[in-house]
C-alpha cells in the first residue's frame, strides 16, 4: 500500500477507471459473444460488475486513508445512484448504436459517455 500512496492521486483514479472499464467490458464481451445474451440485456449486468469493482477500488486505493464522513454502505448507495444514470446513458447508447455497430463497438462508443458522468458527480458528490 505504501508504494501506492506515492502514485498521485489523480493517477490512481485514472488507473482504476482503466481497470474499472476493462471488467465492464470484458464481462459484456463473455455475456454477449460467449453467452449470446442481447446487447441490451448484458450491458446492465457487465456494468454492475464494473461498478462494484471500481467502488472497491476507489475506497481502497484511490481514497486509502482518507477518514470515512459516512458509512460504507450510504457512500455505495450514493455510488450507486449516481452510477445509476450512467447505466441510463450507456444502455440508450448502446442500444442507438448497435444497428449500426457490432455491439463491442457500441459499447466501446459508449463508455466515455459514462466515465465523463461518473467522474463529474463522484468529484462533486462522493469523493469530494
Amino acid at each position: 500500500m505504501r508504494v501506492l500512496r506515492r502514485i498521485p492521486r489523480p493517477v490512481r483514479f485514472a488507473l482504476v477507471g482503466v481497470a474499472n472499464t476493462g471488467v465492464d467490458v470484458a464481462v459484456f464481451v463473455a455475456l454477449t459473444l460467449g453467452l449470446a445474451l442481447p446487447p441490451v440485456a448484458a450491458n446492465p449486468l457487465s456494468y454492475a460488475a464494473g461498478m462494484v469493482f471500481s467502488f472497491a477500488s476507489n475506497r481502497h486505493v484511490t481514497f486509502a486513508g482518507l477518514p470515512d464522513r459516512v458509512p460504507p454502505a450510504v457512500q455505495f448507495a450514493r455510488f450507486a445512484a449516481i452510477n445509476l444514470g450512467s447505466l441510463v446513458l450507456t444502455t440508450a447508447l448502446v442500444h442507438l448504436l448497435t444497428p449500426s455497430l457490432d455491439p463491442v463497438g457500441a459499447k466501446l462508443a459508449a463508455v466515455p459517455v459514462g466515465l465523463a458522468w461518473n467522474y463529474g458527480l463522484s468529484r462533486r458528490l462522493l469523493f469530494a
